[in-house]
């Protein structure tokens, strides 16, 4: 693998003197921009290219190669990587398209082109890609033109599935002073992936944030495992976000764990940084190269009234604290004031002080507070006016050793007219934000990083649980599993389940009923109906013998007319339980395996969409995480006098339902939809439970 990074040779194929060639531009990359080793040109039509040799076929290679670039036609593929395979090259990179980006129709190609390169023990990167750089020496592979310009070197890796997303994230990183360390074009990912590529990064010094440009995720597990091993910040750009799957989902888990949600959740777990645009790649990355934000107490210091209270509206947003400054560190700075008509507090409004030893000061009696974890300083900068005896160069030095000797992030904001910004930019290689709303979300990032990194390491608990009682029931079960078989593995996982039986006549309703006890709930019982109460499936708080009777009837009758053709197999006569509801899921995802899913329960779970999710199995941290998570959190919390929720209990409940979810692969789709939560301390008790076994049933 370290040969796509340091290979002592390089040979270049489909290299022609032509205007419009590809391959020669990846040639003149490679002799431009410092790469020292041995170049090979393979091509035809000349025999001569930038002083180097071109040679008509690989048998005229004088040397060894360790990497050979090919923008060759994709039917050509299998016999050219045999042919460099025989040779003893064991690394290529397919600039070559036509696969199967064009239709499903090339998949066998494209399967032609691994078992080669798998013959001969060779690994691939493509095809349909921009290939490799390397800034440390030179190796410039992509067929795009550049120059000693176009990518400055820095501490950014990227690895990209689109060639032109990695080196717009290349040009935008280099417009500012970070600059790129490698970049990967890795495109239809036949061989080589994204966690192939991380433990590189993870021990390359030249390296310290990577980013990620992801519209596939394969190996996602495994990508997982490889990120939460990572010493360095990964920053995760995924496109492509539709539903994960388009197929009718026959549970509100499967409707709502689209291809963005739970990949967002595995994100988390994982520790990886969420981007949702490449600009914002550059501002995450500006904060995480700063000293980490340790905390959750940031300082906003301006001159300008208006940019701190908008920095106050935003760290509010993200969830900062403001705290109160000593009042004996505001009287200090008080003093450089010249009117005293500015109140000075956090945030600081410091715009009737106009000195740049008077403003140093203030800096540095802010930033050392411990009560102070990290700090955006919005400057004034203008050299040729009265501003600029404010900010001067030699103060920004002094803060950004302020800020590294205490190891606490400073995040610059400078108010400057148009090019003087640039400017300095350049001449100091200050990497700065472009406003205060970036600096504060940029430093709520660095947090949120540092907070996770930081974490004790937990693992999910191991439960003693009758698995083999699972696999009894499950045997044989294809498609929607009976409710009362569902709610035994349930509690077989120790998640409680309201006592039910499955009734065929009103008579056996009303037995039921008489031993169960009064007040009880009917609920049509059906594989063919999703949603009980859409037909009429659902009556609650029946509190005698003729209730029960007219409720098995109408019950009956509705779904039958609301639902014609639908098999109807009973009707469930169940325990009656109040509480608040809440939605328990699970469902297995092509990209991560098993997830698990919360949110508030009941009928309008599709409609508002609060839910959290996480990639099973999990511990107990990401199950209250989750539970804290949703947005109708205050409702569990109790509001209006009402008692709070047992969130303890319904953080254990998710775990185990994860660890169900993990052990038994054919379980497709559980919905515990509601599980009631009693006041804390008291449990709750799942009420209904849908599972879809093997296939979508």
């Amino acid at each position: 693998m370290r040969e796509f990074l340091y290979p002592t040779s390089v040979a270049v194929m489909g290299v022609s003197p032509s205007e419009d060639n590809l391959g020669k531009n990846a040639a003149r990359n490679l002799l431009e921009l410092g790469y020292k080793g041995q170049i090979y040109l393979i091509g035809r039509g000349a025999t001569e290219l930038f002083g180097l040799p071109i040679y008509s076929s690989i048998a005229d290679v004088p040397g060894h190669v360790d990497l050979v670039n090919i923008l060759m036609p994709a039917r050509m593929l299998p016999g050219i990587l045999a042919e460099w395979g025989k040779r003893g090259t064991r690394a290529a990179v397919l600039i070559t398209a036509g696969f199967t980006e064009y239709g499903e129709e090339r998949r066998g190609l494209e399967l032609e082109v691994l078992e080669t390169a798998r013959q001969y023990g060779m690994r691939l990167i493509g095809p349909n890609c921009q290939g490799v750089i390397n800034t440390d020496n030179g190796l410039y592979l992509p067929f795009v033109p550049f120059n000693r310009n176009s990518i400055r070197k820095g501490p950014v890796a990227i690895i990209s599935q689109s060639g032109s997303i990695g080196i717009m994230a290349a040009y935008l990183l280099s417009d500012e002073p970070l600059g790129v360390s490698k970049l990967f074009s890795i495109g239809n990912k036949l061989d080589v992936k994204e966690v192939d590529l991380l433990p590189l990064l993870f021990e390359d010094e030249q390296t310290e944030v990577i980013i990620l440009y992801m519209e596939g995720v394969d190996q996602g597990r495994e990508l997982m495992e490889v990120a939460r091993r990572s010493p360095k910040p990964i920053l995760v750009y995924k496109g492509n976000i539709t539903q994960a799957s388009a197929r009718i989902a026959r549970s509100h888990t499967a409707a709502l764990a689209s291809d963005a949600a739970v990949t967002e959740a595995a994100l988390r777990q994982a520790n990886m940084v969420r981007v949702d645009r490449v600009a914002r790649f550059v501002s995450y990355t500006k904060a995480l190269l700063l000293p980490p934000m340790k905390g959750n107490n940031l300082a906003v210091m301006s001159t300008f009234g208006g940019q701190a209270v908008i920095s106050a509206d935003v760290a509010s947003q993200k969830g900062f604290n403001l705290p109160a400054i000593p009042e004996s560190v505001l009287e200090a700075i008080g003093r450089y004031q010249r009117a005293n008509v500015v109140k000075i507090a956090n945030p600081m409004d410091l715009g009737d002080i106009f000195d740049s030893d008077a403003y140093q000061a203030a800096v540095e009696a802010v930033v050392p507070l411990p009560e102070v974890d990290g700090v955006v300083l919005v400057l004034p900068y203008a050299p040729d006016s009265a501003y600029g005896t404010i900010t001067t160069k030699p103060m920004i030095h002094h803060i950004q050793d302020l800020s590294a000797r205490l190891n606490k992030p400073v995040a610059f904001t400078f108010m400057s007219q148009p090019g003087i910004l640039r400017v300095l930019q350049e001449e100091e290689n200050l990497p700065y934000f472009a406003s205060p709303e970036d600096a504060v979300e940029a430093l709520a990032v660095s947090r949120d990083y540092w907070r996770r990194r930081n974490l004790p390491p937990q693992e999910p608990p191991t439960l003693e649980v009758d698995r083999e009682e699972v696999a009894r029931i499950l045997a044989g079960t294809c498609g929607r599993a009976p409710t009362p078989e569902a709610a035994s593995i349930l509690r077989v996982y120790g998640i409680p389940v309201a006592e039910m039986s499955l009734c065929r006549t009103p008579d056996q309703a009303v037995e039921a009923a008489l031993r169960i006890g009064f007040p009880v709930a009917l609920k049509v019982e059906s594989p063919d109906i999703s949603h009980k109460s859409d037909v009429g499936g659902v009556a609650v708080g029946l509190g005698d013998e003729a209730a029960v009777r007219e409720g098995y009837r109408s019950i009956m009758e509705s779904a039958a007319l609301k639902a014609p053709g639908a098999k109807l197999e009973g009707v469930l006569v169940e325990r009656m339980a109040q509480g608040r509801e809440v939605i328990l899921g699970a469902r297995q995802d092509e990209n991560f395996g098993p997830v698990v899913m919360f949110g508030l329960g009941g009928i309008h779970v599709e409609v508002l969409k609060d839910v959290s999710f996480r990639v099973a199995p999990i511990t107990p941290r990401e199950g209250e995480e989750m539970v804290r998570e949703i947005k109708a959190l205050a409702i569990l919390e109790g509001v209006r006098g009402q008692p709070a929720a047992d969130l303890p209990f319904l953080a254990d409940c998710l775990v185990r339902l994860s660890i169900l979810a993990s052990d038994f692969p054919q379980i497709r789709e559980i919905d515990v939809n509601p599980l009631m939560a009693f006041p804390e301390g008291m449990g709750g008790l799942a009420v209904d439970v849908r599972m879809v076994v093997g296939g979508p049933g």
